[in-house]
C-alpha cells in the first residue's frame, strides 16, 4: 500500500486556497469575456489558462473533501479514473504558460509578423497543447497499476512509471518557460530603444509587467512543487521529512493555479479596472489598447 496521510488542518487550509483559486480563476474568466479591453490575443490565451486552473482548483479541492470523508482509500486504477480532468487540466495549465511566452516573444520580436498571424494558428497550437496533455495523461493505460493508495492525489492516481512520465513532461516545459520569458524580456528591452515600434513596445508594457511577476512568481511555486515531487521519491513513504516536503509541494503547485488573479490585479490596469468595476467600486472600463495593426480578417484584436 502506498502510504501518504494528511493532519486535518493540512486537508482544511488545503481546500480554502483551492475556493480561493476557483473564485480567482472564475473572476479572470468572468472579467474577460464582458470586457472588450481584454479581448486581445494574450489577454484571451490568460483566460483559457484560468479556464484549466479553475478546473484543477475544483479537483485539488475534490481531493480533500475525499479524504475529510473517509472516501479517498482506493486502487491507484481508480483514483485514476476520478482524477483524469484533473491531470489533463494540470497539464493544459503547464502547456499554455509555455504557449503565452512564446507569444510575447514573436509580438516582441517580430511585430509586424505576428500581426498579421491567423487566428487558424492559435487554434492549431491549442489543439497541439490539448493532443500533447491527453497523451501524458491516458499514458497510465499502458503502464497500469491497481496498487491501493491510502489517500487519492495526482501523485498516487500516477503512481510508478506515468508519474515519472509526467515529471518528465513538466520539467521539461518548466525550463523552457524559464527560457522563453527570459528570452521575452531581454528582447523587450531592446524593443524599449527603438523609436520605430514605440506604439508595441507601450502596448507589451502593460502585460510584460504582469509576466515577469507571473514567472517570478511560476518558479517559487510551480518548479519548486516539483523539484518537490521529485525529491521526496527517493525517501521513505512513512519518513517525516517525506511528509513535509509532500505537504509543501502540494501547497506550492495549487498556488501556482490559485493566485494569479491576485499578480494581475497588482501589476495590470485592465485587470485592475475590470475586476473594480465587476464589484462596482469602478463605473466604467475604459479601453486602453494600443493597437499594432487593422486585422479584418482576424476576430481576436491585437495587444
Amino acid at each position: 500500500m502506498y502510504k501518504l496521510e494528511f493532519p486535518l488542518y493540512v486537508v482544511i487550509s488545503y481546500i480554502a486556497l483551492a475556493i480561493i483559486g476557483i473564485l480567482g480563476n472564475f473572476t479572470i474568466i468572468l472579467i474577460t469575456i464582458t470586457n472588450k479591453c481584454l479581448h486581445s490575443r494574450c489577454y484571451i490565451l490568460i483566460a483559457l489558462m484560468a479556464c484549466f486552473n479553475f478546473v484543477y482548483c475544483i479537483y485539488a479541492a475534490q481531493l480533500r473533501v475525499m479524504i475529510l470523508i473517509n472516501e479517498s482509500v482506493m486502487s491507484s486504477s481508480t483514483c485514476f479514473l476520478i482524477s483524469i480532468y484533473g491531470i489533463f487540466a494540470m497539464n493544459m495549465q503547464s502547456l499554455l504558460a509555455l504557449f503565452i511566452g512564446i507569444d510575447r516573444v514573436y509580438v516582441i520580436v517580430y511585430p509586424g509578423k505576428y500581426a498579421k498571424l491567423s487566428i487558424n494558428y492559435y487554434y492549431l497550437m491549442v489543439t497541439l497543447c490539448a493532443l500533447i496533455s491527453l497523451l501524458v495523461t491516458f499514458c497510465k493505460f499502458v503502464f497500469y497499476s491497481d496498487e491501493v493508495v491510502t489517500n487519492c492525489l495526482l501523485s498516487t492516481a500516477l503512481h510508478g512509471i506515468p508519474f515519472k512520465i509526467w515529471q518528465f513532461m513538466n520539467f521539461f516545459i518548466t525550463v523552457a518557460v524559464i527560457f522563453v520569458y527570459s528570452l521575452a524580456h531581454i528582447n523587450f528591452q531592446t524593443l524599449k530603444k527603438s523609436t520605430v515600434h514605440m506604439k508595441t513596445a507601450k502596448s507589451v508594457d502593460r502585460i510584460m509587467k504582469s509576466m515577469l511577476i507571473v514567472i517570478a512568481f511560476y518558479v517559487c511555486t510551480w518548479t519548486l512543487g516539483l523539484c518537490g515531487m521529485f525529491l521526496s521519491q527517493f525517501l521513505q513513504a512513512d519518513d517525516i521529512h517525506a511528509f513535509i516536503i509532500q505537504k509543501l509541494s502540494g501547497w506550492l503547485v495549487l498556488s501556482n493555479s490559485s493566485l494569479n488573479v491576485f499578480i494581475y490585479f497588482w501589476r495590470t490596469p485592465d485587470y485592475r479596472k475590470a475586476i473594480l468595476k465587476l464589484f462596482g467600486i469602478s463605473k466604467s472600463v475604459v479601453d486602453s489598447r494600443i493597437h499594432v495593426s487593422y486585422m479584418p480578417n482576424n476576430p481576436v484584436a491585437i495587444f
